[in-house]
């Protein structure tokens, strides 16, 4: 598997500028992270995956982790993300699955990315292209860290199961606020630093007395 060796937000910026399917790989040291990887790793999944993906892997350990958690809830370890341009989760894989089921899913992944590419393309201007959309009407809710964790459920297959109708009708929804995925990230790490800050000068303070 072609892996992105950058950051979160670089990954995202790839995605972004190829229009194609973020994908977030999270794992651990378990047996179950162990066989996912494997499945990941595996030549028919690297084909399946190597046009129209750009795909991460983070550990649970990771600040990177613990970042992405902040806006996608990590359910279960571990779990694959495959989330599309809205920002919104085409598919996710909790737990591990085999290489041939991971397959299949990856293909659902394309035919959902696709539909949903085409339906943008047919409800903006002949005149304009995806690359000619303003940032504002890429701009996204993916408010699934903060809300409505209910919508996720899962399966006993492993498959975490989206509440999608109302999740989409969220992201249509002119009343919601909207916001770059991007930026949510960057948002997310702005915190985690003022955090680390506040605790160091709190760990000062208490040497001093």
């Amino acid at each position: 598997m072609l892996w992105f060796p950058g950051t979160i937000p670089a990954a995202i910026a790839a995605a972004k500028q190829r229009s194609a399917v973020f994908v977030v790989f999270v794992r651990g040291d378990d047996e179950q992270s162990i066989e996912m990887a494997a499945s990941w790793e595996n030549e028919k999944v690297t084909e399946a995956a190597t046009d129209g993906f750009v795909a991460i892997k983070i550990d649970t350990q990771s600040e990177a982790c613990l970042q992405f958690s902040q806006i996608y809830p990590v359910v279960c370890v571990p779990s694959s993300f495959f989330i599309g341009d809205n920002g919104v989760p085409l598919e996710v894989i909790a737990g591990s699955v085999s290489a041939e089921e991971l397959v299949t899913r990856i293909h659902k992944v394309k035919q959902m990315h696709t539909l949903k590419n085409e339906a943008m393309e047919s409800s903006v201007p002949c005149s304009s292209s995806l690359n000619g959309i303003t940032e504002d009407s890429q701009s996204q809710t993916a408010e699934l860290a903060e809300a409505q964790p209910e919508r996720l459920s899962v399966s006993s297959a492993g498959e975490v199961n989206l509440d999608q109708t109302n999740v989409e009708s969220d992201v249509r929804g002119e009343s919601q606020t909207t916001d770059d995925l991007t930026a949510k990230v960057e948002r997310v790490t702005k915190k985690l630093e003022e955090r680390r800050e506040e605790k160091k000068k709190e760990e000062e303070q208490v040497e001093c007395n």
